[in-house]
C-alpha cells in the first residue's frame, strides 16, 4: 500500500489556461449586465459609451502590465500583499492584507454571491416569512439598523454558494482551478452567443452606434465629471483582473505563466465587454439602454421575447458563480501569506495535510463573507 507524506507546501499544479480563466472569470459578473444602463444615462452618446469602455480597459491593461512585470520577479503566494510588502514595507502590507480579509474581497464576495441568490430566485420561490422574524432589527454602529432576515432567500442561497465554493477550494487549488475554467468558458461563450443573436436576429440598426458625439446641454456642461462617474462603473465591471497573484505560488511556472494570465484573460475581456456593448447598442438607441436598468435582459428581450429575462437571469447566475469562485480561490491565500511571514495568526498559515490548500483561511474568509 503507497503512502503518501502530508503536505506542508501549496502544490504548483494550476497551468496557464486555469491562470487565464482565474483573471477572466473573476472579472466577468454581474456588472457587464447592469452597469452600461447607468453609463448610458450618465453619457447620452453612444461613441463616448463605447470609448469609455475601452479607456476604461486600456487603464486595467496597464494596471495588468505593472503587476505582470513584478509577478515576473517575485514569484509567491499572496500576490500584491507581497508586492506590497517589499516594496512599502510592513505596515503597508498589513493594512492591505487586513483589508483584503474584513472588508475588499469578502465583501465583494458577499455582493457577488447575493446577486447569484437574487437571481436564482428568479426561478425559486421562498415563502415569506412570518414578521416579527422578517422586521427583527440590528443596531451597528457606524452603520445603522440591519435587517438580517429581510430578503432572507436571496441572502440564504447567497451563504450556501459561499460555502459551497469554499468547500470546492478546501478540497484542492486543482478542483477550484477546473471548475474556475469550465465556468469561465461556459459565461464568455454565453456573452458571445447573446452579442452574436443581438447582432443577427436582433433587427437593429447600425445608426444607433453614431449620433455625432452630440450631447446635451447638461452632459456638455458637466462632461468631465460625468465621464469620471462612468469610468468607475466601467472599472467595477473590470474589477478581479488582479485576482490571479494571489494564487501565483500554486501556478505552475508563474514567471511565465501569471504575466501571460494578467495579459491575456484582460485582454479577453476588454473585447468581450467592447462586442457586447456594441450589440447592446446595435438594438437599443442609447436613450431605451438609458431606461432599462437591467439592460441585457431588455436586449434579450429584443430577440427571445419573454423568455428574454429567464435567459439572462441563468446568464448572470453562470456569470457570478464564476466570478465568486475565482475571488474565494484566490483572495484566501492573502491571509495565509500574511500568516507565514509572522504578521497574523499563525494557524492561518496551515497547510492541510491531504488537500495541500490553505484550508484555516478559506474557512475565516467564507465565514466573514457569509456573515457579511
Amino acid at each position: 500500500m503507497q503512502h503518501h507524506e502530508p503536505a506542508t507546501q501549496l502544490k504548483k499544479s494550476l497551468p496557464l489556461i486555469a491562470a487565464v480563466m482565474a483573471v477572466a472569470g473573476s472579472m466577468i459578473g454581474s456588472g457587464i449586465f447592469r452597469k452600461p444602463s447607468t453609463m448610458a444615462d450618465q453619457l447620452m452618446s453612444p461613441e463616448l459609451l463605447i470609448i469609455v469602455w475601452v479607456a476604461a480597459g486600456l487603464i486595467t491593461f496597464i494596471g495588468a502590465l505593472s503587476n505582470a512585470e513584478i509577478s515576473g520577479m517575485i514569484e509567491a503566494t499572496g500576490g500584491q500583499y507581497v508586492y506590497f510588502r517589499k516594496t512599502y514595507g510592513e505596515f503597508t502590507s498589513f493594512m492591505y492584507g487586513f483589508s483584503i480579509l474584513s472588508v475588499i474581497q469578502t465583501g465583494s464576495q458577499a455582493a457577488i454571491a447575493y446577486v447569484f441568490g437574487e437571481y436564482l430566485c428568479y426561478f425559486i420561490k421562498f415563502p415569506a416569512l412570518p414578521e416579527n422574524i422578517s422586521s427583527f432589527t440590528l443596531f451597528m454602529p457606524l452603520v445603522g439598523d440591519i435587517h438580517p432576515f429581510a430578503e432572507w432567500g436571496p441572502k440564504l442561497i447567497a451563504i450556501l454558494c459561499i460555502l459551497f465554493l469554499t468547500g470546492i477550494n478546501y478540497l484542492g487549488v486543482y478542483l477550484g482551478g477546473m471548475v474556475q475554467t469550465i465556468v469561465t468558458f461556459v459565461k464568455i461563450g454565453s456573452m458571445i452567443f447573446l452579442s452574436l443573436a443581438l447582432l443577427i436576429f436582433g433587427n437593429g440598426s447600425l445608426s444607433n452606434l453614431s449620433s455625432g458625439f452630440s450631447m446635451t446641454p447638461e452632459t456638455s456642461a458637466n462632461l468631465i465629471v460625468l465621464l469620471g462617474l462612468s469610468l468607475s462603473g466601467a472599472f467595477w465591471a473590470y474589477d478581479g483582473w488582479n485576482n490571479v497573484t494571489f494564487i501565483s505560488g500554486e501556478v505552475k511556472n508563474p514567471k511565465r505563466n501569471i504575466p501571460l494570465a494578467l495579459l491575456y484573460g484582460t485582454l479577453i475581456v476588454i473585447v468581450l465587454y467592447v462586442f457586447i456593448n456594441v450589440a447592446y447598442l446595435f438594438v437599443m438607441p442609447i436613450d431605451e439602454i438609458a431606461n432599462s436598468p437591467l439592460v441585457a435582459a431588455a436586449a434579450a428581450e429584443k430577440i427571445f421575447g419573454s423568455y428574454g429575462g429567464s435567459i439572462i437571469s441563468i446568464a448572470v447566475i453562470i456569470s457570478t458563480f464564476g466570478a465568486l469562485n475565482g475571488s474565494l480561490m484566490s483572495s484566501a491565500r492573502v491571509p495565509f501569506a500574511m500568516a507565514q511571514s509572522k504578521m497574523f495568526f499563525n494557524w492561518l498559515g496551515k497547510v492541510h495535510p491531504r488537500f495541500a490548500t490553505p484550508h484555516t483561511s478559506l474557512v475565516l474568509q467564507g465565514i466573514v463573507s457569509s456573515l457579511l
